[in-house]
């Protein structure tokens, strides 16, 4: 039984060790889409590992080296997986992701809150479906943004606490659920952002938040499909 981690290894690894006491064998699979390979990855526990900068070639190698019973773990990760895989690995897949879905899912997502000025947020931990951030949640923590919220602490906070959640899931360990985003109040409605998604200059100008908490919304990436 394998369990394949799809994402940026620095991002993690703490989840590697509990990996290897359960599964017969670890792969990384590492996103190095938009420039993001980390040249020290190879220190990081793993039977192999392998370099993937585009949907195509992840999709491609996972269904290639896929048996039955193996696990799919996503985190840190832009790459977005095919149907074909999300059904071989159906009820066997975990992704974090750091927002309270179904809200704001997509890039950037913390950004795009602050801009819309919430007052709540959380992060989430959900199985890998066709719709991307839209399978089942499995958990999610909701908690309050104070006037001095960054994008940064919010994020850190989002990565700890998922991070968390992560490890006793792949260690197979039983975890509380928490509260879920629709028990509080949230400004806007359910949709997804891409990264060709930009706010206005307008909305940019109207913000209440330092320009460096934004910054992701109005940067320009190339992707590799």
């Amino acid at each position: 039984m394998k369990a394949f981690f799809v994402g940026k290894p620095k991002s993690f690894s703490i989840l590697l060790g509990a990996a290897g006491k359960r599964f017969d064998e670890v792969i990384i699979v590492e996103d190095v889409s938009l420039g993001r390979s980390e040249v020290d990855s190879n220190k990081y526990f793993a039977s192999r590992k392998i370099l993937v900068d585009s949907n195509f070639r992840c999709n491609e190698f996972l269904i290639e080296n896929y048996e039955e019973g193996d696990y799919l773990f996503s985190f840190d990760n832009f790459l977005v997986f095919n149907p074909y895989v999300c059904e071989i690995f159906l009820g066997k897949s975990y992704n974090f992701h750091p927002s309270p879905l179904p809200f704001y899912a997509g890039i950037n997502s913390i950004s795009w809150g602050l801009l819309n000025n919430e007052e709540w947020w959380g992060y989430t931990v959900h199985r890998i479906a066709p719709k991307v951030d839209g399978g089942e949640i499995v958990f999610q923590e909701v908690f309050s943004l104070s006037k001095d919220s960054t994008q940064c602490s919010i994020m850190q906070y989002c990565l700890l606490g998922g991070l968390k959640v992560m490890l006793s899931v792949v260690a197979g360990k039983s975890f509380k659920k928490s509260e879920h985003i629709e028990d509080y109040e949230i400004r806007k409605e359910v949709y997804y952002r891409g990264f060709s998604d930009r706010p206005s200059p307008n909305d940019i100008a109207l913000s209440n938040k330092l320009y460096e908490d934004i910054r992701p919304l109005s940067q320009a990436k190339k992707w590799q499909w």
